[in-house]
């Protein structure tokens, strides 16, 4: 779901709203600070913001409601805000593979032990990948799915949108 929020980011938003969301959501700015930067309102930022968000949700809503089968739309804000909170991670820059995992884990507000449930991966071993230990495979493919990530993204920090 992050991956098609971040297509639908760059693909359905017009370039000031790209550059907002991206601002707000990613770069973790606030509407004050984004007024500065680009010059305009506080007012005008939380416009852009809102006409994204319902762009994205309109966008997004058929997906979400696949995904989670269900026909009930009122789980699409819900939706969007879990992989917002992915995408914010996946999209922030630099570090390690570890920080990246950490990033991961942290935006999903995830102890090592719900980790190591969901993917099997022993604790210790979690704790040392986060530290910098490289994944092995069976270990990589475990986070890349459970996460909705590249391995190129946990690896080298390379994304595809």
């Amino acid at each position: 779901m992050a991956i098609l929020l971040e297509r639908a980011i760059n693909r359905e938003l017009s370039e000031t709203e790209r550059e907002t969301v991206v601002d707000r959501w990613f770069n973790s700015l606030t509407q004050t600070q984004i007024s500065r930067k680009r010059g305009i309102s506080p007012a005008a930022v939380k416009n852009t913001l809102d006409r994204a968000q319902e762009k994205l949700e309109r966008v997004l809503s058929y997906v979400v409601c696949y995904q989670q089968n269900v026909a009930d739309e009122s789980i699409i804000p819900l939706a969007l805000g879990r992989a917002r909170v992915i995408a914010a991670a996946r999209n922030a820059s630099g570090g390690t593979s570890g920080d990246r995992l950490l990033r991961l884990r942290q935006s999903q507000s995830m102890s090592r032990q719900s980790l190591n449930a969901a993917t099997g991966i022993s604790l210790s071993r979690i704790e040392h990948l986060e530290n910098g230990d490289l994944p092995k495979t069976d270990e990589l493919l475990a986070l890349s799915e459970f996460f909705d990530v590249t391995v190129d993204f946990i690896l080298k920090g390379e994304r595809y949108v």
